[in-house]
């Protein structure tokens, strides 16, 4: 499965806390696999960075902040 970096916008959005508009990548992880999708970590942070909504690092871990899209 790849999906689409609009798909991939919405579903980290949708896993984002309501106040701040922000979560980690570790949170976004769980969204996912709640939905069968388990997308190697690296690959979630580029299309995160693709997005927009994430900066990376070389050695990305949990703790990577993304932002909400909307």
């Amino acid at each position: 499965v790849d999906p689409g970096t609009e798909w991939i916008a919405v579903v980290a959005s949708l896993a984002c806390d309501l106040d701040t508009r922000e979560t980690n990548i570790g949170e976004v992880r769980t969204a996912l696999a709640r939905l069968g999708i388990v997308p190697e970590l690296q690959e979630l942070v580029r299309a995160l960075e693709e997005a927009g909504m994430a900066r990376g690092s070389a050695d990305a871990d949990h703790g990577v902040r993304v932002r909400s899209a909307f």
